[in-house]
C-alpha cells in the first residue's frame, strides 16, 4: 500500500494521532495508540472508542496531506519493508505530532485481524537503545509487567525502523492504583548489565528513564510498559520519583513510593527532556512537584 488513503485527526481537540478514515475496525484499532493519563482524557478516548465503533470517523477532521510525517515515496517504501519482513499491512495509524522535540513518530500496521505490529520511526541511536533494552527484558523475563518484544529492525531508504509485537491492542488506561515496587525491581533486574557511562555514581541503579502514566499502562487486567529507548542511570528510586511526581500532577491516585532528595534533583535538571514534547504545563508542574519535599 502506498500512504494509507485518507486519514482522520484523533483525538477530538488534540488529532496527534492519525486514524485510517476507513474502515471503521482499522480505525478502532488504530485509537489504542493514544495513551492518555488524565482522568478526562481517559473518559474521553472510552467515549470516543464507542464513536469509532458505532459510526466510524465521520465525525473527525481529516488530514491534509503534507501533514503525513514522511513523503509518499518514502511511506511506500517503509511499508513495503515491512511486508517484506512479514508484518501484514492493510492500513496504519500514526502517532507522534505532540512530540515537537523528537524527530520520530510511531505507528501501529494493521491486517484484517487487528493491530499486527507497534513501529517506531526514528535515528539509529534512539532505535538501538531501545532494542537493546528489549534484549535485555528478553533475557531476563519481568514477572511484573508486559513489555513489546522485536520483531523487526530495518531501513528503506533513509528511513530507520524498528517494528515491535503489539502490546495495547485494545482500551488502555493508567494503572488505578499500581504496585510499582515489583515494576521497578524488575527493571532494575533486567537492565542490570546496562552499559555504564564513566562517572557514573556508584551507587545509582538502572533506571526505565520514563517511567510514567502515559507509559504504564494497564489493559485487559496486566501491567503494560512500553517506550524503553530512555533507559539509562540514576539514583535510587528515581523511577518511583518521577512516576509519583507525574501522577499526582495529573490528579491520579498515587502509589506507596519512597522520596529521596537526590532522585528529585536529578528530574528536576532532567524533567523537560523527560517529558519531550509535553505541554509546557505539565512539565512546569511536575518540576514544581519536584521540589516539595516529603517526609
Amino acid at each position: 500500500m502506498g500512504s494509507g488513503g485518507s486519514f482522520k485527526a484523533y483525538p477530538p481537540g488534540l488529532g496527534h494521532v492519525l486514524l485510517p478514515a476507513a474502515p471503521r475496525k482499522a480505525a478502532l484499532d488504530g485509537s489504542s495508540l493514544y495513551t492518555p493519563a488524565r482522568r478526562r482524557g481517559v473518559m474521553l478516548h472510552r467515549a470516543s472508542r464507542v464513536l469509532l465503533r458505532t459510526v466510524g470517523t465521520a465525525w473527525l477532521p481529516s488530514v491534509p496531506g503534507e501533514e503525513m510525517p514522511l513523503p509518499p515515496d518514502d511511506w511506500s517504501a517503509l511499508l513495503a519493508s515491512l511486508v517484506a519482513g512479514g508484518i501484514p499491512v492493510d492500513s496504519v495509524a500514526i502517532h507522534g505530532r505532540t512530540q515537537v522535540h523528537r524527530v520520530s513518530f510511531s505507528l501501529v500496521t494493521i491486517g484484517r485481524e487487528g493491530v499486527t505490529a507497534f513501529v517506531r520511526v526514528a535515528d539509529r541511536a534512539a532505535l538501538d537503545a531501545e532494542s537493546r533494552s528489549i534484549a535485555m527484558l528478553e533475557k531476563f523475563g519481568p514477572a511484573s509487567f508486559v513489555y513489546p518484544r522485536t520483531l523487526l529492525r530495518g531501513s528503506a531508504g533513509a528511513v530507520e525502523y524498528a517494528a515491535y509485537s503489539p502490546v495495547l491492542t485494545g482500551f488502555h488506561s493508567p494503572p488505578h492504583s499500581p504496585k510499582i515496587g515489583p515494576v521497578v525491581a524488575d527493571i532494575q533486574g533486567a537492565l542490570a548489565n546496562l552499559p555504564k557511562p564513566a562517572g557514573t555514581p556508584s551507587h545509582w541503579v538502572p533506571i526505565h528513564g520514563d517511567f510514567t502514566p502515559w507509559n504504564l499502562r494497564e489493559h485487559r487486567g496486566e501491567l503494560v510498559l512500553i517506550d524503553w529507548e530512555s533507559c539509562g542511570w540514576g539514583p535510587p528510586h528515581a523511577d518511583e520519583v518521577l512516576y509519583i511526581a507525574t501522577a499526582r500532577v495529573l490528579g491520579l491516585r498515587v502509589p506507596d513510593g519512597v522520596r529521596t532528595d537526590e532522585a528529585a534533583e536529578f528530574w528536576r535538571d532532567r524533567v523537560g527532556g523527560s517529558l519531550r514534547g509535553r505541554d509546557d504545563r505539565l512539565q512546569k508542574a511536575v518540576a514544581k512537584e519536584l521540589s516539595i519535599t516529603d517526609t
